[in-house]
């Protein structure tokens, strides 16, 4: 088999086999690469996948992805037919993703760190929780809030059969330098 035969064979079991696969690309912290991950990995669900996908902007501080889409599309870039742009940073969120996993393959979630309530609101209904990060002291101080407000979510409930989640361990402490460094960390 072909591996593009095998990624639209994929992709095919994928759309039928569940509602949409939502996942959340998110930290407590602006600036880690959350819009840019996001905005490659919905590409990569829309084009590659051929899924017809959801990518929504949920920082409440800044527009990002959001403002990506218009620009490009001002300057006359083709957005790919199965790839949705849209912005939502209401703390209603889950409700609103709840609501469109029906219409899409996958729903990829752009959500930074200006409010800790939307973060833990789209992670309620995440199958799959990504955070960027640089390995920085800085951010690895911000680690231990995101995961403390992501810790205590439940998986989302489906209707149907659901891919298998996974459980990370939450570090305790930010992890020490590598031996010899010479920089902080």
């Amino acid at each position: 088999m072909s591996e593009n035969t095998r990624t639209k064979t994929l992709a095919a079991a994928t759309a039928s086999a569940w509602d949409a696969f939502v996942i959340v690309v998110g930290m407590l912290k602006g600036g880690t690469g959350k819009t840019t991950s996001a905005w490659f990995i919905a590409l990569y669900h829309a084009v590659v996948l051929d899924l017809p996908t959801l990518l929504l902007n949920a920082d409440a501080t800044s527009q990002s992805a959001y403002d990506w889409f218009k620009v490009a599309q001002a300057a006359g870039f083709e957005i790919h037919a199965n790839l949705v742009i849209t912005r939502y940073p209401f703390d209603d969120i889950a409700e609103y993703i709840s609501a469109k996993r029906a219409e899409f393959g996958a729903i990829v979630v752009d959500v930074g760190g200006g409010s800790a309530r939307i973060f833990h609101e789209a992670v309620t209904e995440a199958n799959l929780l990504l955070v960027p990060v640089a390995p920085t002291k800085i951010e690895r101080r911000k680690l231990v809030a995101t995961f403390d407000e992501a810790e205590p979510v439940p998986p989302p409930a489906t209707s149907t059969a659901s891919p298998p989640t996974s459980s990370w361990s939450r570090p305790t402490t930010a992890p020490a330098c590598p031996a010899g460094r010479r920089t902080s960390c």
